[in-house]
């Protein structure tokens, strides 16, 4: 740009000028065919450093994106399942299915698209609608992950918070959040105020379920989400598929948080999977006696479109992963 623009040849040392040049000509040739500059993203978009790798198992991949390892998928097998909040879900749908005439289902956040093609696999005449911001996750998905072009699945590449004011109130038997992960919480989607759009959408008995990574103990996020989820809903459930309450050991345990104005139980979720076929659930609800113990340990903050401090609330995750 010196060169071409800059009057280079004006410059009062033209020598030191002109070997700068020379050195950063130099440095990039060289940088190119060494392949310094080679990204090792599959594929690169405005939101994420996009990578699917094989898996020792023939068939199975795995998608990350930027540092997450977000998931795994079988490429003809949708009910393959590795996560626990995955399989929580799972019940949770089989629940919902079950309950509601209609099964509508809504998922924010796309991924890999584990949980829509297992829907549209296991209930064929579900509705599976998925709000996903990165349209190139999307493209992968349908490149590398096994979302065959001719799916029901309908996605809108948009932020959820710009959709879903646009969809239709009083349709959907599911909602699932999966934007979240430890280190990067899209805080628009944790208020108060979004969670009231989301309830506005749920078809009377509907669940929110919402998939959240925290320490349970020493976290925080956690408790002020649910403390905000608890604004709009009368009945919240903090789920896994493991017994484990009471110990803080775990570093970054993914929770299914459930918000419904209907209350469910483990018999419910019970009845409803082996009705189903699914056989038995493997989620876990917290006890309600623990429940009220731990949320009595701090005083948490409401999540508002004023007042959201998410990257403070989540910071001792990353600072404890690192």
């Amino acid at each position: 740009m010196a060169l071409l623009l800059g009057d280079l040849w004006k410059v009062r040392f033209r020598l030191p000028a002109l070997a700068a040049l020379v050195m950063a000509a130099l440095f990039t040739s060289l940088s190119l065919a060494l392949g310094w500059m080679d990204s090792d993203c599959q594929e690169e978009s405005n939101y994420f450093c996009i990578k699917v790798r094989e898996r020792q198992i023939e068939g199975h991949r795995v998608l990350t994106l930027d540092q997450l390892l977000h998931s795994y998928v079988a490429m003809d097998d949708p009910s393959f399942l590795v996560y626990g909040y995955e399989k929580v879900t799972a019940d949770l749908a089989a629940l919902q299915y079950v309950r509601i005439d209609s099964f509508d289902t809504l998922f924010i956040g796309g991924g890999g698209y584990t949980m829509p093609r297992l829907i549209e696999m296991e209930y064929p005449d579900a509705a599976v609608e998925v709000i996903e911001i990165d349209p190139v996750v999307t493209q992968v998905a349908h490149s590398y992950l096994g979302l065959p072009q001719t799916t029901s699945i309908v996605t809108y590449n948009l932020d959820a918070r710009m959709k879903i004011p646009d969809l239709p109130k009083g349709k959907y038997a599911m909602i699932a959040g999966d934007a979240f992960n430890d280190f990067s919480i899209p805080y628009h989607l944790t208020t108060l105020e979004f969670n009231q759009q989301v309830k506005e959408l749920l078809a009377p008995g509907g669940l929110f379920v919402v998939n959240i990574v925290d320490n349970l103990n020493s976290g925080r996020f956690l408790r002020a989400y649910v403390h905000t989820l608890s604004r709009t809903f009368d009945h919240i459930y903090i789920l896994q598929d493991e017994d484990l309450w009471e110990e803080d050991s775990r570093s970054n345990v993914t929770y299914v948080v459930v918000g419904t104005d209907q209350a469910i139980n483990a018999e419910d979720l019970d009845r409803a999977n082996r009705k189903s076929g699914r056989g038995t659930p493997v989620s876990r609800f917290m006890p309600q006696d623990i429940f009220d113990r731990w949320y009595r340990l701090e005083n948490p903050i409401l999540l508002t479109d004023g007042f959201v401090p998410v990257d403070q609330l989540i910071a001792p995750l990353y600072l404890r992963s690192r």
